[in-house]
């Protein structure tokens, strides 16, 4: 089987696709949202103030849009905070990623 033949016109219009998507993606701010899917204490002084911490990160980097796993949202897990997150940033886009068999 032979390969496509790619004409000028074809690798230019690539060239543009690819230059628009890094501008897109160059003109977010994204921030990776990561934790345990389990068993966090959220009445625990410490956690608390992790959570403040979170806000505070937040409010100071002022990112367009969280990433994260796609877990199921769950009161002692890190999903807790995707709502929390919403509320206190109505901007704030999120991006879960799941597998196709999840």
């Amino acid at each position: 089987e032979s390969l496509p033949e790619f004409t000028s016109g074809t690798v230019q219009g690539l060239h543009a696709a690819i230059n628009d998507m890094s501008a897109l993606c160059l003109s977010r701010k994204v921030i990776h949202l990561k934790g345990f899917a389990l068993r966090i204490d959220f009445e625990d002084p410490d956690t608390k103030r992790a959570m403040q911490s979170v806000q505070t990160f937040f409010t100071d980097e002022k990112p367009d849009t969280v990433a994260f796993d796609g877990d199921s949202f769950a009161e002692s897990s890190f999903t807790r905070l995707i709502p929390e997150l919403a509320k206190a940033f109505p901007s704030l886009e999120f991006e879960a990623f799941v597998k196709e068999n999840d």
